[in-house]
Formats: structure tokens, sequence, C-alpha cells
């Protein structure tokens, strides 16, 4: 009851503000006098009951949001990360990464794209319009090009709502340019136009699945010289991008091999206003394709077991792996909901990859 996301918690926080602020306006007369002891009362005063007004929004904005769920979590902005232990399920990491399933996936004409705009100097990310040949859509990609020759590729998956160039900062990518990621090309491609939640899937306003997962590869392998192998591919997301990427590697395993979802959940969880799939899901429920039909591909899913909102559903996943599929679960049982939780995970993430795919990054 009186954890961070605890009712008990919210309500001992409004008392402790409203309290304040009456017994300020009660006192308020009593301290209207003048003097620089009276005015620096005052002003104490005020700033403690502001103080607490904000604790208290801010605890009432958590519960609902979960970004520290943990008393601990929230230590970790002063403490550091915390840490969970890695544990696979289904076949190793290696061995549904390395499986053999045929040709490349994005087989189709390279998407046409507009000349790249100017290299952001803070990023050195480059914009593209992509228009594609297989989806009839036009998008945003966004690229982070290595210093060294191309390798391999990551495809990133923004959060919602959240841009594409926001996720590649957010996540401190670029940081690693000279270490994990010196031959991987970094895409980032805007999943959500005009703040439209696709979840990643097509729909009646754009056939986004087909986009992100053919034309964006196919188009970026002949201008960036990725490998057409899936041994050269990757995914990884946090929250809504944490689904896609999880989604597009279980979906087409054909194109990717391994994925990390960092926070995000194993079924598409809409927005009001759009809702393109059935409740079925159209194949898209994570655990049951685990369970009819497990793709070759190595899923890495890192959660908090206090994240109600994801740890049900990534543990139907886990439960649910068989060969040759392979989910690694990784729950971090004090982290959050929130990008200052998934950030420090990137480098252990990165390396995941690299062992499970060597070379991808």
């Amino acid at each position: 009851m009186f954890g961070v996301t605890g009712l008990g918690t919210v309500l001992v926080a409004w008392a402790c503000a409203i309290g304040a602020l009456a017994a300020v306006t009660r006192a308020w007369p009593h301290l209207a006098h003048p003097g620089l002891r009276s005015v620096l009362t005052r002003v104490v005063a005020q700033l403690l009951v502001a103080v607490l007004l904000v604790v208290a929004a801010g605890a009432t904005v958590n519960r609902a949001g979960l970004w520290f769920v943990s008393w601990r979590d929230l230590g970790s902005v002063v403490l550091g990360p915390p840490t969970g232990a890695l544990d696979a399920h289904g076949a190793t990491p290696a061995t549904a990464a390395a499986a053999q399933v045929g040709p490349w996936g994005p087989t189709s004409a390279a998407a046409i794209a507009s000349p790249p705009s100017d290299t952001d100097p803070h990023t050195g990310l480059r914009s593209y319009s992509l228009t594609g040949p297989a989806s009839g859509h036009t998008g945003t990609v966004f690229a982070w090009v290595p210093p060294q020759p191309v390798r391999s590729a990551l495809q990133v998956f923004h959060g919602y709502p959240v841009s594409p160039q926001s996720a590649f900062a957010n996540l401190g990518l670029g940081d690693h340019g000279d270490g994990a990621l010196r031959h991987t090309v970094v895409l980032l491609p805007d999943w959500s136009p005009r703040e439209l939640d696709t979840e990643c899937v097509d729909g009646p306003a754009s056939a986004m699945e087909t986009w992100l997962t053919t034309d964006v590869p196919a188009w970026a392998a002949r201008t960036f010289g990725v490998p057409a192998e899936r041994t050269a591919w990757t995914a990884l997301g946090y929250s809504a991008g944490g689904w896609c990427a999880a989604m597009s590697a279980m979906r087409h395993p054909e194109t990717y091999a391994a994925a990390v979802s960092l926070g995000g959940y194993t079924r598409p969880l809409f927005a009001p206003g759009y809702e393109p799939l059935s409740p079925t899901g159209g194949g898209h429920d994570l655990p049951l394709l685990a369970r009819r039909d497990p793709p070759p591909v190595a899923v890495l899913v890192q959660y908090s077991t206090r994240d109600t909102l994801v740890a049900p559903s990534v543990e139907e996943l886990v439960a649910a792996a068989r060969p040759p599929l392979s989910v690694t679960r990784w729950s971090t049982p004090h982290s959050g909901h929130r990008v200052g939780a998934w950030k420090p995970l990137i480098p252990e993430a990165l390396a995941w990859l690299d062992h499970v795919v060597p070379g991808t990054a």
C-alpha cells in the first residue's frame, strides 16, 4: 500500500500537500510582517507547499504510468540502475539466430528514397523520405552510418508517442559508434506518422508492417551495403517499440535473426480511435505464435515484474517458448517503464546481440 506506486503513498502525499497549504494559508496573516526574516519565512513556506504539491502530483502520475515501480527504482536515479539475470527458454539464442530459413526476406525492388537531408551535427542522423514499392507507403527513415565499413544493420523502433530522433538520443546509441556499433548502420523508421499509433502493423491507414519489414530493409541493403542475409539484421525497441521489434522478428524470421524488446508487450495495444486488427490479433499474438508455430529467431525480452502493463504478457511468451524459437527473459524487478531505466541497459543489450549474432553489434 505504501510502495512507490501504492494508493497509500498517493493519499499521504496529497494529505501532506493539502495540510501544508491549509497551514500556510491560516498562518499567512501572522507571517506578513516587515523585515528580512519575515520575507524569508514566507518564501520558505511557499516553496514547501509547492514542493509537496509537485510530489503529490508526481506520485499520482507515477501510479498511473509506472515510471518508477519501487523505492529501489526511484533510488536508481542516484544509486545507479538495478540489474537482472538473463535466462533462455526454448532453443539456445545462438542456435535460433543461426537457423537456415531460406532466402533473405525483402526480395522486392528497393524502395525509392529522396536524397538525405544534411546530417544532424549533434546526432549524426540523416533523414530520408522513403516510398516503398511493396507497401505503397511513404514515410521517414533516419539513419546513422558508422565510421567503419558497414557489416550489419540494427533497426530501432521508437516508443509512442516519441520521434525516432528522440529515441536515438534517449537511448544514447550515438555513444556506441566507436564500439559496439562501429560496423552497424542504425535505422530508425517512423512508424507513427502524425502520431498515429499503427503499432507497426498493416492497416487501413498504411501498410506499415510491410513498409518496415520489406521496403526499409530492401532499401537499406542497397543504399548502405548491408548484407542481404538475416544474420546481418537485428531489431531493438523500447515500450511500444519493443513490441514492434519482437513482432517484426517473430513474424519475419526470414529478415531478422534476433531482436531486443525493452519494456515491450507481446500483443498490440492501439491508442483509442484506431484498431486495424481483429480482437484475436490477426496473427499478431506473440505467445500464441510461439505455441502454434515458433519461428527460428532469438528474442531478448526485458521487463519489470512490477510493470503490470507488460509483465503478464511477457511471462506468457516466455512460458510458451519452444524450439526453434528462443526467448531470453531479462527480468529487472526494480526498474520502471521509462527511458531512464532502459538507457543503462543498452550496453548489455548490444553485447547480447553481438554474442547471439556475432558482428551485428
